[in-house]
């Protein structure tokens, strides 16, 4: 099983989880990677597969690939905070196919999830 963790110090961990082979109660985490992967502190992460999705204060949200340890590039689709992220997978199919996230101004945003290309953006209501 492998971890992911984004930190207010800007940078994202990956971490694999194994049982000892001697002791099934014995877990160890072994680093995988670690990225400075934003300008300001992340706010979310998601994870599907070997693709890993930070998004930060920035207003950014930046695609990793976990198998070869590498960015593949990131998404400035939004004009605020980006709060939340998910990875959508149709029970048909072994990886993910869209990649829907959400902002401090309302705004969700919902990519395609291979070539994370921008498909649409939803504004909610504000508060007033």
């Amino acid at each position: 099983m492998s971890l992911v963790a984004g930190s207010y110090e800007r940078f994202i961990w990956g971490f694999k989880l194994k049982t000892l082979k001697h002791s099934q109660e014995t877990l160890t985490l072994t680093p995988l990677f670690t990225f400075p992967s934003h300008i300001s502190p992340i706010r979310s992460v998601a994870v599907s597969g070997s693709a890993a999705a930070p998004g930060g204060a920035d207003d950014t949200i930046k695609i990793y690939d976990l198998s070869t340890t590498s960015e593949i590039g990131s998404l400035n689709d939004h004009s605020a905070t980006v709060t939340a992220l998910s990875f959508f997978t149709p029970p048909s199919l072994s990886f993910p196919r869209n990649l829907i996230s959400a902002s401090d101004d309302g705004a969700v945003c919902i990519y395609d999830a291979d070539p994370f290309v921008h498909l649409k953006t939803v504004h909610a209501h504000k508060k007033e």
